[in-house]
């Protein structure tokens, strides 16, 4: 995570020292929930390996997919974490998950104090917001457009079907024609 956070803006060593000291790694194995509604976000996490989801539910109680997360990035429900409300958002690990995660307790007595918390704040908010925004972009396009821009940037193979539809917005049947044929075209 310190390489991470280092190539986003300078880190004091008193900062390393003490983030260092309170992040611990913990696995989750496939469809285990990292947090679920209406829990408070009690952790974050900086995914080391594998996929997160991040899910929504929609008024006819339906998950939906809004994000996932790729390796190398900090992840929770912010407003949650920050703020202690009941979090909106489901977490759940798509295949086996390695992650190291820091306290909501540790964050704000260890960590508030220096002004690179700020910037990871910042860095963490404006994310996930481009996250959106990628989203919303790509389920406004025609069904192959769309599912050939998600192919460029996540491990087709490693996602099950109902995950990529979901964040697709796309039926199921749909996104599964779509990735047989985008699998026949890159053997």
């Amino acid at each position: 995570m310190l390489n991470y956070l280092g190539a986003l803006f300078p880190l004091s060593p008193t900062f390393i020292i003490t983030l260092e000291n309170v992040m611990y790694e913990q696995e989750f194995s496939h469809k285990q929930k990292l947090l679920e509604p209406p829990q408070r976000a009690v952790h974050a996490w900086f995914l080391l390996e594998g996929v997160v989801s991040a899910s929504v539910f929609d008024k006819d109680g339906q998950e939906v997919v809004i994000r996932l997360y790729l390796p190398k990035v900090v992840f929770t429900d912010f407003n949650s974490f920050l703020y202690g409300r009941a979090s909106s958002v489901m977490l759940r690990a798509v295949g086996n998950v390695l992650v190291q995660h820091i306290s909501i307790g540790d964050f704000k007595l260890r960590m508030t104090p220096f002004s690179q918390t700020n910037d990871l704040k910042e860095h963490i908010i404006l994310r996930d917001q481009l996250l959106d925004q990628q989203r919303s972009m790509l389920i406004h396009l025609p069904d192959e457009d769309r599912f050939n821009e998600f192919s460029a940037f996540f491990p087709m193979n490693d996602l099950p079907n109902v995950v990529g539809a979901s964040f697709l917005n796309m039926g199921t049947t749909k996104y599964c024609n779509l990735k047989a044929a985008w699998n026949s075209r890159n053997k």
